[in-house]
């Protein structure tokens, strides 16, 4: 029995750095997200940088659901 099934996948997330935000850091992973407590259309993202920083993103929601991609197989709303 599935209870849950991955339907879809987003490409590469890449949070711009400060000096570049076209230039992705070499390592960069999403450690915990929530909806901003001010404002539920934007997503905070915590993440860390190079194993060496630790920063905080937001990313607008509209822009998230926008993300996902249907995998192989797969068909209609994510």
């Amino acid at each position: 029995m599935h209870l849950f099934a991955t339907r879809g996948a987003s490409p590469e997330l890449c949070i711009g750095a400060a000096q570049d935000a076209d230039d992705c850091e070499s390592v960069q992973f999403i450690s915990g997200m929530a909806l901003d407590a001010d404002d539920d259309a934007q997503l905070v993202l915590s993440y860390g940088v190079n194993d060496c920083e630790a920063k905080l993103a937001r990313l607008p929601m509209a822009a998230v659901w926008r993300m996902p991609r249907p995998l192989a197989g797969e068909t209609g709303n994510i």
